[in-house]
């Protein structure tokens, strides 16, 4: 509003400027009394930089002070061959993951062909390339609910079967297929490097099953209305921002009447379940019950869960302060401990 009276804000800034897909200024809140407002910084500019080639070329030429741009093993090189800079790295709260539309009437309505063409991805080879090149601890997330050391992990991963689509099994989806060529429309982010090379991995094991692979592959500002739009995809890689589901999430996500159940899945075994959770306050049983959920999900092949991101912070030298962190805040969650010198 024109009326700064009229700002709504308890924070250490407010809103100064907003440039539609480009950036905002937050401005020093004058009434902010809180214990988290940095010393020496009255303006923050965030800037909106979808490519990460470009956030690193923004950073070595002093246009930026700090980028967060989707790790891979280049950028981590890129970034580590530049002077007067400091590179942070370890998990994200993120996970990507390939989801299968379910529609009776579709080319996934057979289990059967569900089940064949996952036996066609290679997560293995896609974490190798993706992801182990810039964590070499990472592993397969093997849990469309749980997060790897979360209480139920284990657990489900023992019972859900996600443990048998690791390395592409052409001879098994062969089998299942019995002399069928289905095609497939997988839907992607195609200016996120990962998920392109994923989709690449995928479409040529696929091919060796005899399933077409059909580049459904979008611009960054239009992949997620087309989630929305079932209708156009049958399967998509994308990724949830959030470390496991959670409670109230489950049934966010995979509930049969959820606005966010993108892909149509339908299971009442698994609505009734979720109806129990939702209802539930003692952990224990809360855990139990994801884990027979998690294993329904599997049986019903209804995706595959890929990798967890690993992230990375970079920053120039006249900033310090900065610190990793897991969450969907980046970098800017501890601003108020930033120091920056000219």
């Amino acid at each position: 509003p024109s009326d700064p009276e009229l700002y709504l804000a308890t924070g250490p800034f407010i809103v100064d400027a907003w440039d539609a897909g480009q950036s905002v200024t937050l401005v020093k809140n004058e009434s902010y009394t809180g214990d988290h407002s940095p010393e020496g910084i009255d303006t923050i500019v965030v800037r909106f930089i979808a490519d990460a080639n470009a956030q690193v070329t923004a950073l070595q030429n002093e246009e930026v002070d700090i980028i967060n741009p989707q790790a891979s093993s280049d950028i981590l090189t890129t970034l580590e061959g530049i002077d007067g800079i400091e590179v942070l790295t370890g998990p994200t709260g993120s996970y990507d993951h390939l989801d299968l539309n379910h529609d009776p009437a579709g080319v996934f309505g057979d289990a059967a062909v569900r089940e064949a063409f996952l036996k066609t991805v290679p997560r293995n080879q896609i974490v190798d390339a993706l992801i182990r090149t810039v964590d070499p601890e990472a592993g397969l997330l093997n849990s469309q609910i749980f997060f790897p050391g979360v209480d139920g992990y284990d657990e489900a991963a023992a019972v859900n079967g996600l443990d048998v689509f690791v390395d592409a099994d052409i001879e098994g989806a062969k089998a299942l297929l019995a002399g069928a060529t289905p095609s497939v429309r997988l839907a992607y982010n195609k200016d996120n490097p990962n998920r392109l090379d994923a989709f690449l991995a995928i479409q040529a094991s696929a091919a060796q099953a005899g399933i077409t692979v059909v580049d459904g592959g979008l611009a960054a500002d239009q992949w997620g209305g087309a989630l929305t739009q079932p209708e156009t995809w049958d399967a998509f890689i994308f990724g949830w921002s959030t470390v496991g589901a959670g409670v109230s999430g489950v049934p966010q996500l995979f509930r049969s009447d959820s606005d966010s159940n993108f892909g149509n899945f339908n299971s009442p075994e698994a609505d009734a379940l979720m109806d129990q959770l939702v209802r539930s306050v003692d952990p224990a049983e809360q855990v139990e019950l994801q884990v027979q959920i998690d294993e329904i999900l599997g049986q019903q092949f209804f995706g595959l869960p890929m990798y967890v991101l690993p992230g990375v912070f970079a920053n120039s030298d006249r900033i310090a302060g900065i610190e990793y962190n897991t969450w969907q805040t980046g970098p800017i969650w501890n601003f108020w401990e930033w120091t920056v010198s000219e």
